[in-house]
């Protein structure tokens, strides 16, 4: 019964892990700062130009920003001057990966604007720095207004808004007036953060609250770094790894480092603190990766007795520069791989075109071999259309065959009752 009900539970979260969507509250004051999180294993990073407000089914302006930190994407966006009614945020297009297959499709949520007006906005809604930053509050009353401000460094990944209600001490607490209609920045000292961990800064005031994400990249030998980009960019290919699998067992799963920027060295891997009990990696250290070329990585798995649901991540560095592997170990007693789940999976990294195929559009089939890419199930030979009814077409015309000789039998045997005897036949014959 047990192991039943485990069962039932992994077919229920495993489509909730794999899926991609938008957190965020449902309803605003009028003036807030809207600020939402996307999770998912995504195939392609969301951009400002992905992103959509509507109005009720009408597009509104609106100025937002998106950043992708610890392997989420982020989006802020101010509502000032944006009228109460039911509106909904819209990322078109967006390419994930859902049950080990590429999805492209739209990620919506509805939200509402209420006649109530918030007492403040924020700008930034999210912080990634190397250095010390400011947050600039506004204060959107008509009346002085008094605002908190507490930092938290979080240890561990929680939901979005569970840290509003966590009991965790701050690390530090402090407070601003504002007089109103006037803006006051908040200055914030870089120290203060864990580095290459989430942080957050909540902002909070008798009526609005604010929880902002603040991302550390200082480092304290003076350098800083960067997440990979531009000349340098370098990646995980997949950034994500769930992985469920019965306690004391093991299993592996090979990943690649692509670069697709210069040629990077001195390439080294870490583990976080709470993985480094379960993986193994076959390199440590890369002493060069060229450019547009791939490093392949095979990670071992080994879980204990105890199950449980584990998280961290494996980081690459290289030329102050950095990415990240986010992995989740779902740690099952008595756990039964689905359909070949706990086998060894190899990342795809070359897309249909790379490797001489074609995607078969719908309605096709492909009259070669068949591999997988990035972009979908590749043809390496030609797509023909595909003859639904090609065995009930034969069916069909050998009945239609058979009927005309039935016929044409038929025809002669009453021509030939008329003929009363064979030598009658025979004169018959003789006369045509």
């Amino acid at each position: 019964m047990k192991s039943g009900l485990i069962f039932f539970f992994v077919l229920v979260l495993v489509p909730v892990v794999f899926a991609a969507e938008i957190e965020m509250p449902s309803e605003f004051n009028q003036g807030e700062t809207l600020i939402a999180k996307v999770t998912g294993n995504f195939y392609e990073s969301i951009t400002e130009n992905d992103v959509e407000f509507y109005r009720d089914h009408v597009r509104t302006s609106v100025i937002l920003n998106v950043e992708k930190i610890d392997n989420a994407f982020y989006i802020y966006a101010q509502l000032q001057g944006k009228n109460p009614g039911n509106y909904s945020i819209l990322i078109k297009d967006a390419k994930y990966f859902q049950s080990g297959s590429i999805v492209e499709s739209d990620l919506t949520k509805n939200f509402s604007i209420n006649e109530n007006t918030a007492d403040f906005s924020v700008e930034p809604g999210f912080v990634v720095a190397d250095e010390d930053f400011s947050l600039e509050v506004t204060n959107i009353k008509d009346y002085e207004i008094t605002i908190n401000v507490n930092i938290n460094n979080v240890e561990e990944e929680k939901g979005f808004f569970e840290s509003f209600f966590s009991s965790d001490s701050s690390d530090s607490e402090n407070s601003v007036s504002v007089f109103p209609g006037e803006k006051e920045k908040i200055l914030f000292d870089i120290v203060d953060f864990n580095k290459q961990e989430i942080n957050t800064v909540e902002l909070s005031s008798e009526n609005t609250s604010y929880e902002i994400i603040v991302y550390s990249l200082f480092e304290e030998n003076g350098e800083s770094l960067s997440i990979s980009g531009n000349e340098t960019n370098f990646r995980f290919e997949p950034s994500v790894l769930n992985v469920s699998m019965s306690t004391n067992s093991n299993t592996e799963r090979i990943v690649y480092i692509t670069n697709l920027g210069d040629e990077i060295t001195n390439v080294s891997l870490d583990i976080s603190d709470s993985l480094k009990p379960y993986l193994s990696l076959s390199k440590n250290k890369i002493e060069r990766i060229e450019k547009n070329s791939s490093v392949r990585i095979d990670i071992g798995i080994v879980s204990g007795k105890e199950d449980g649901l584990v998280e961290g991540k494996i980081s690459v560095f290289a030329n102050n520069t950095y990415d990240y592997l986010v992995i989740r170990l779902n740690l099952i007693r008595d756990y039964v791989p689905i359909n070949g789940e706990g086998e060894e999976i190899e990342a795809v990294i070359e897309k249909c075109s790379e490797i001489n195929g074609v995607i078969c559009s719908s309605g096709m089939k492909c009259s070669g071999d068949v591999k997988y890419a990035s972009d979908g199930i590749c043809c390496i030979g030609v797509c023909e259309e595909i003859q639904e009814g090609s065995s009930t077409n034969q069916i069909i015309g050998w009945t239609i065959l058979i009927i005309i000789i039935l016929a044409v039998l038929w025809f002669y045997l009453r021509k030939y009752k008329k003929v009363k005897s064979v030598p009658d036949f025979g004169k018959f014959v003789e006369r045509r």
